[in-house]
């Protein structure tokens, strides 16, 4: 019983490490640690346990979705000529926006607040970035166009990580029951 109700504490605590990589927190990097400690203090022969090599696979999977994440926001703010400042801002404005977008959600049951946190990121990386764009003083065009690219640029970083996220999920889950 207790092997079982260790599996399941496994499973819902990888699942909550997606949700919170979604919403732009580091949910990825939370996944490794607490596989690692599953692996370090679970005992191998218990139906809960995780290998040691699934964290080293999971630490290469969280890396792989950083990597994804920057290069997508690099090429979405940076290739424009956005200043660091829209970038930081962007940041700021993705991580309210997601939040934002979690209570918020859509109509669609169980996946809504995941999609809108998605969307409402890409938004507060876009307002984020025409905010430091104007705050530079640059026109309304360019910083539009340089708030699209972070937008954009958000939203497929966070697709990239989510992936990844989701593919470290399900190594968990299945390693957490077999």
């Amino acid at each position: 019983m207790l092997a079982i109700s260790l599996a399941l504490l496994i499973s819902i605590i990888a699942l909550g490490c997606l949700l919170a990589t979604v919403v732009g927190l580091p949910g990825n990097w939370v996944l490794v640690g607490c596989a690692a400690l599953a692996a370090w203090g679970i005992d191998t022969g218990s139906i809960a346990s995780l290998p040691w090599w699934s964290v080293a696979f999971l630490f290469i999977m969280a890396l792989i979705g950083e990597a994804i994440e920057m290069a997508a926001s690099a090429l979405g703010v940076g290739k424009l000529g956005g200043a660091k400042r829209s970038a930081a801002l962007a940041v700021v404005g993705s991580l309210v926006g997601a939040i934002v977008g979690m209570f918020v959600g859509l109509p669609i049951p169980i996946i809504g607040s995941l999609i809108a946190s998605v969307l409402c990121g890409g938004v507060g990386a876009c307002v984020g970035a025409v905010l430091g764009e104007r705050w530079k003083g640059k026109d309304w065009d360019g910083s539009v166009q340089i708030g699209i690219a972070a937008f954009w640029g958000k939203l497929l970083g966070t697709v990239g990580k989510g992936l990844c996220g989701g593919v470290m999920v399900a190594v968990v889950i299945v390693l957490a029951w077999t």
